[in-house]
């Protein structure tokens, strides 16, 4: 390395870095041309063949029914007011893969007018929330009876009646890790050290009482912490 070079990463790998940890798909949609260009991760998520959608037409077909005008159609009066107060807007939807398995996806976009063609377009970028949408679903299912049910551990208050109470980044690394996360990944998403979130997951985990961490998750999402 010459002398006054930087070792510090560059802005564009960091995020890079951030965007591969949260398992983030990117797209472009050139709304009036009707144009889709999707990366790697966005085929992955969805398990399509890559370079297979370049329309909204070609990707329709593996949402859902019910869900298929929802997450497909443009209303263009609203795209226009979003403009104009420089909003983005996001859509829950289920894809089908081709191998049938059913996924929650959220789809995240801005809209922005392109300079070079003057077009409408929306950037964004979809994630799989499956896993967050049965981890809700449980917990709508398990709160009532848990009220009922004096096995099942009291909720931690916050003066620490049922244990000491946890802190803002264990309850945070406690959500990542319920929705799959590994310490490494979270650590990125936090922007901490692998060691630290490792030192929060350990907290919660004697806080709660728990044999592991994975048993910490679950506790704090039957008690409704996370």
């Amino acid at each position: 390395m010459t002398s006054g070079e930087s070792t510090e990463p560059r802005p564009e790998d960091n995020n890079r870095l951030r965007l591969r940890a949260l398992e983030v798909g990117l797209w472009d949609y050139d709304i009036d041309a009707d144009l889709l260009v999707c990366d790697a991760r966005w085929y992955q998520i969805t398990g399509l063949t890559p370079n297979s959608v370049r329309s909204i037409a070609d990707f329709r077909p593996f949402i859902h029914p019910d869900d298929a005008d929802l997450a497909t159609t443009i209303d263009v009066a609203k795209v226009g007011e979003l403009l104009a107060h420089d909003l983005r807007y996001h859509v829950d939807f289920r894809l089908i893969r081709p191998d049938g398995q059913a996924r929650w996806i959220r789809s995240v976009a801005c809209l922005v007018i392109d300079p070079a063609s003057g077009h409408h377009k929306a950037l964004g970028c979809i994630t799989d929330n499956t896993d967050f949408a049965l981890i809700a679903a449980a917990r709508a299912f398990t709160r009532p009876a848990m009220r009922e049910d004096p096995a099942l551990p009291h909720p931690i208050t916050a003066n620490g009646a049922a244990g000491a109470a946890l802190s803002e980044r264990e309850l945070e690394c406690l959500r990542w890790l319920s929705l799959g996360k590994t310490a490494w990944e979270t650590a990125q998403i936090m922007e901490r050290s692998q060691r630290t979130v490792e030192f929060h997951l350990s907290n919660a985990t004697r806080k709660l009482s728990a044999s592991n961490k994975i048993h910490a998750a679950v506790i704090a999402v039957r008690q409704g912490l996370i």
